[in-house]
């Protein structure tokens, strides 16, 4: 999935910010944990919402009926084949009907969310509580696995893509449907310059390879009692990781990343 945009560019390190209220912060450090959210837990209102159309010729529905079958339903007879042809067409004629199960299909998927970018001021602003939280910063060279590798870019569009239906209730995980359905967001995002792990199984609780967490970083406006309890779960752990701050350049609108001694 995406693996021309991976092959061409994979930072090494991708950042999370959190602010200090979010939940799970000390599961995060103490026992290797990420959340794994909802498209319904997002603040982009067209997440995973591309424009949806249906082909009900006959070559789309043999195609269609091939991947449910191999996804759910084998060794259908004729006579199902003929009538789940027809419920399908039925039941996909409405946009709001194809809206409501585009959306009912893609809310049962999970999605970590990153950037590669660990210095920009929006960012810190928008998901650090307006830089006085922390971003931790994840080698995605760190394991054999590759579990923070497998994230992939997202792609910045003036447009919605659009999707056939057919292939998103049919949980197709092709790379141009995965591209165009969970990959693809406005480019009035691209800032955030943002990269996703996509866990087609579940939401929730997931570990991660330890050795993976290799830095923090305060923000700017971080208070001293969070830089301490957040220092101290970084340095308890077995291979602590870096800790940084992000600190106000004296001449510019930037932020610099400082070591922290």
């Amino acid at each position: 999935m995406s693996s021309m945009n991976q092959e061409e560019h994979h930072p090494g390190k991708l950042y999370k910010y959190r602010s200090m209220d979010s939940e799970g912060i000390e599961e995060l450090f103490t026992k290797d944990e990420i959340y794994y959210s909802s498209v319904i837990q997002m603040n982009d209102p067209f997440e995973c919402r591309p424009v949806l159309t249906v082909d009900t010729s006959t070559k789309a529905m043999r195609k269609y009926l091939k991947q449910v079958e191999k996804k759910h339903l084998r060794g259908l007879s004729y006579g199902q084949r003929r009538r789940l042809k027809r419920d399908a067409a039925r039941r996909f004629s409405s946009p709001e009907r194809r809206e409501e199960i585009h959306y009912g299909t893609v809310s049962r998927y999970g999605f970590y969310c990153l950037s590669e970018l660990p210095d920009h001021p929006l960012m810190w602003a928008h998901y650090a509580d307006m830089h006085r939280g922390f971003s931790v910063e994840f080698n995605t060279e760190a394991d054999r696995r590759g579990y923070f590798a497998r994230a992939q870019p997202v792609i910045y569009s003036l447009s919605r893509p659009v999707v056939d239906i057919l292939w998103t209730s049919a949980e197709d995980t092709s790379e141009e449907i995965v591209d165009k359905t969970f990959l693809t967001k406005s480019s009035d995002w691209s800032y955030e310059k943002e990269y996703r792990i996509l866990n087609l199984s579940h939401q929730g609780i997931e570990r991660f390879p330890p050795q993976c967490l290799s830095g923090v970083v305060f923000g700017c406006r971080m208070q001293p009692e969070d830089r301490e309890r957040i220092t101290s779960l970084a340095l308890a752990r077995k291979s602590p990781p870096t800790i940084y701050e992000a600190v106000m350049n004296p001449t510019t609108y930037e932020l610099d990343i400082n070591g922290v001694d």
